[in-house]
């Protein structure tokens, strides 16, 4: 009788505290897209704060935050190595195994910024000459499709 009792309370007050949130709407309605659904409402919501000498509840507006990723990777993960670096005469720009050789660059620019050498990648070993540039500080940027995947600092001695 007890346990009975016990959970008529448990349900009740459980009852009791549900309470949804309110809003005076305006207008409202839903619009359903290929890419998903959105509802929506236009008004001005309603809220009640509690305030007791123990303490205070003041409710606000709930909204939904989702972090979602939507399709696939572009570019898929290729292994970009650079060899030897430091470099005397020229230097090997590795890409590991990639099955779409289109659309893939690298440029050779100085430390200024100034683009010194474009190149087009047609095989996974690209050899690139270095031998009369001067000793100094290089950046190899390579790219797919104008993105740049990885930049490499390259000493040329």
């Amino acid at each position: 009788m007890k346990r009975c009792i016990l959970l008529i309370f448990i349900i009740c007050h459980g009852i009791l505290q549900i309470s949804a949130q309110n809003s005076v709407n305006a207008s409202g309605g839903s619009v359903s897209v290929s890419s998903g659904f959105v509802s929506f409402s236009v008004g001005q919501p309603f809220f009640v704060s509690h305030i007791t000498s123990g303490g205070s509840i003041i409710p606000g507006i709930q909204q939904v935050y989702e972090i979602s990723t939507v399709g696939a990777d572009l570019f898929p993960v290729v292994s970009l190595n650079v060899y030897p670096n430091p470099v005397i005469d020229y230097l090997i720009l590795s890409l590991g195994v990639v099955y779409d050789m289109a659309d893939y660059t690298a440029m050779l620019i100085d430390i200024k910024g100034n683009l010194l050498q474009n190149y087009r990648i047609t095989e996974s070993e690209t050899r690139i000459q270095m031998s009369s540039l001067p000793a100094g500080n290089y950046f190899l940027r390579v790219e797919k499709d104008g993105r740049v995947l990885k930049t490499f600092k390259i000493l040329k001695k």
